[in-house]
């Protein structure tokens, strides 16, 4: 395998998707807890996630997307995109986020989910 391309700024990315209609590159970031040990400073419910933008392969926006009242995220995770919408895993809950304004619109609690890491989609539904 040979690496193409280093991007440095990110924080602690954990996932990236491309948004196939316009090339731009969305990357997820966790906020590490330092006082955490092990595993745990992986999910912390803290607030300070964020998602970056990246265009033509360099960093646009380190914080494009980040909590607001309507949707607070912790350590976003994996993510998906489904109609102009981004699906994001972060922790016991799933944020989505307007991919036009990179403002989180819902934040939807998983009963009982303590790690989710991961989003897939069949391109209708996340």
């Amino acid at each position: 395998m040979q690496q193409l391309k280093v991007i440095g700024g990110l924080e602690a990315p954990e996932c990236a998707v491309v948004d196939p209609a316009t090339g731009k590159i969305y990357a997820s970031n966790m906020t590490l807890d330092p006082k955490a040990e092990g595993d745990a400073k992986f999910w912390g419910d803290d607030g300070t996630g964020s998602l970056s933008l990246l265009t033509d392969s360099k960093l646009e926006k380190l914080h494009w997307a980040k909590s607001n009242k309507t949707a607070t995220m912790h350590s976003p995770k994996g993510l998906c995109i489904v109609s102009g919408q981004l699906w994001v895993a972060d922790n016991h809950q799933v944020v989505v986020v307007d991919i036009a304004t990179g403002n989180p619109v819902k934040a939807l609690d998983i009963p009982d989910a303590k790690f989710l890491n991961d989003m897939v989609s069949d391109g209708k539904y996340a």
